[in-house]
């Protein structure tokens, strides 16, 4: 039955129609309530767009801002799975505090993330997710009515950096190489490799030859690592000089171009 069908019977054609319309609403309510991960509209803003956490400090903190005109309950946890929405099943060493808090309207609260001293490598970064729950404060008001809320979660990364020596995120760049494997034919790809001690986040990875712009399936690269590559949409590898074109995103969210030639 429609939506439509069952706003009709809801008018009052028939009382059976309208059991049927309120017992599906009941039933759908709950379906209304799943977590919906939309970080650009959620009122409830994480300052910055990723967490360092250096190995020698006694923590860090990050700042959540309510933007909405009534207040707004937070629920703060982190995890190593970013799939993961729920916070009973998170399994990451560290604390948030608080971990729940209201915050009224247009005001801010502060979170102080500590390490617990669980063995994490000490020869490169670890990566973790940072998320924020939003839920909307009750209205008292209609506390004994149905009321229609949506939660909206936020996430960021959480970069755990131990010291390293001789080594600095800043030479993130110049640790990255590029290569072709099976040039020939359309099933071409672009093998990355990471020979750093950091995550290297990129975005909008491009592979330039004979004047085109060919955009790859890129994602962030681990520490010591590498991946393989993919276009967007399979085609024969152009002729002529090689270029990967990328932006590598630095610890303030900001974008670095970057480019890389490529041998065949």
């Amino acid at each position: 039955m429609s939506v439509l069908a069952l706003n009709h019977c809801a008018r009052g054609l028939s009382y059976a129609c309208f059991k049927m319309y309120r017992l599906l609403s009941l039933l759908l309510l709950p379906l209304l309530l799943l977590f919906l991960v939309l970080p650009a509209q959620a009122s409830l803003v994480i300052k910055g767009t990723r967490v360092i956490y250096n190995a020698d400090s006694k923590g860090a903190t990050v700042e959540i801002s309510n933007t909405d005109d009534f207040p707004n309950i937070m629920q703060a946890w982190i995890d190593t799975d970013p799939e993961n929405k729920s916070p009973e099943n998170a399994k990451a060493p560290f604390i948030i505090t608080p971990a729940v808090a209201r915050l009224d309207p247009k005001s801010s609260q502060t979170l102080r993330i500590i390490y617990t001293g669980d063995e994490l490598p000490k020869d490169r970064e670890s990566v973790f997710y940072l998320n924020v729950l939003q839920i909307p404060a009750q209205n008292s008001a209609n506390a004994s009515a149905n009321q229609l809320q949506f939660m909206l979660l936020s996430q960021i990364k959480l970069f755990y950096r131990p010291s390293i020596s001789n080594s600095s995120a800043i030479d993130t760049k110049n640790k990255l190489s590029f290569s072709v494997k099976s040039p020939e034919g359309t099933d071409w790809s672009i093998e990355a490799k990471n020979a750093g001690a950091y995550y290297a986040s990129l975005s909008n990875a491009q592979l330039i030859a004979g004047g085109k712009e060919i955009p790859l399936q890129a994602e962030m690269l681990a520490p010591y690592s590498e991946q393989v590559w993919h276009p967007v949409k399979s085609s024969p590898l152009p002729t002529g000089k090689l270029m990967l074109k990328t932006w590598l995103i630095n610890d303030y969210g900001g974008r670095e171009e970057v480019t890389y030639e490529i041998s065949r």
